[in-house]
């Protein structure tokens, strides 16, 4: 099994000219989390996205959250998508792992 320090992704610059062309997207599974997703959006946008081009897409996958979770998202600057609308007839799994394997369908 590979491991790796955290230390080994502190400079962004290293990570990009590594990238060497890859694309990454970054998916964030939500559920009733509409009072930390905006800050979570903005800090990925601003330090990664717009920052030093790092992350390519960020997309907020959401398990019908009752609250705001998907309109902060959204307004903070991440492409939303609803679960339960994803790939509808593979059926509703609930919980992070929907999210994270629906996001395959979503992300380029």
């Amino acid at each position: 099994m590979k491991t790796y320090h955290h230390g080994e992704f502190a400079d962004p610059a290293r990570l990009i000219k590594e990238k060497a062309g890859l694309r990454i997207s970054v998916c964030v599974p939500t559920y009733n989390e509409e009072d930390t997703i905006g800050e979570v959006v903005r800090i990925l946008r601003a330090g990664l996205v717009e920052g030093c081009g790092l992350i390519d897409e960020l997309a907020v996958v959401d398990s019908g959250s009752a609250d705001r979770t998907r309109e902060v998202a959204a307004s903070a600057g991440a492409d939303v998508y609803l679960a339960s609308e994803v790939l509808p007839g593979a059926g509703p799994a609930r919980g992070k792992g929907e999210n994270i394997w629906k996001a395959t369908a979503c992300l380029r």
